[in-house]
């Protein structure tokens, strides 16, 4: 797997903002179909969000991207068509969530000033390095773990937890 997003920005979150806040108060604990929740997504901000959203645009966040207690707007983006998000840093356990859901995610410092919403982006989770396409500004970071990038391969935690069981059984 190539594991390199080519995207425009969609959105560009400030510093310290839950992922609570993608579905709002209305959807986010009630609904749980992925095919529904998308149709909500950052509709808070911008009503016309998910018509003016192209699948595989990218997300952008400041520092502290996260600080959840339920996984529906992560849900929700993925079936938006979101293609990755990047952020400055991570809550502690969101980026986990993401990946776990085979949903890609790239921690950069510096992000937030290289990209602004509506710039094309480049980024590979093999090696790190974020491309703006729009400024041809660029910054590297540490790329992905390994392991990250094996969930991602196999499409979540789950199956990937299954290929390790029966490849050590064999």
């Amino acid at each position: 797997m190539e594991f390199v997003y080519r995207g425009r920005v969609a959105w560009k979150f400030g510093d310290f903002f839950s992922c609570d806040l993608i579905l709002g108060d209305r959807m986010g604990f009630r609904e749980r179909d992925p095919k529904k929740l998308k149709n909500y997504v950052l509709t808070d901000f911008a009503p016309e969000f998910p018509e003016k959203f192209r699948k595989g645009d990218l997300m952008v966040a400041g520092r502290y991207f996260g600080g959840t207690r339920d996984h529906g707007g992560m849900v929700a983006l993925k079936a938006l068509g979101v293609s990755c998000v990047i952020a400055e840093s991570f809550g502690r356990s969101i980026s986990r969530k993401f990946i776990t859901n085979a949903f890609p995610v790239l921690e950069c410092p510096g992000i937030s000033k290289l990209a602004s919403q509506g710039d094309k982006l480049e980024v590979n989770l093999r090696t790190g390095e974020v491309k703006n396409l729009t400024t041809r500004k660029a910054l590297k970071t540490r790329p992905a773990y390994e392991v990250q990038l094996e969930i991602l391969e196999e499409g979540g935690f789950i199956p990937y937890l299954k290929k390790k069981i029966r490849a050590e059984q064999q």
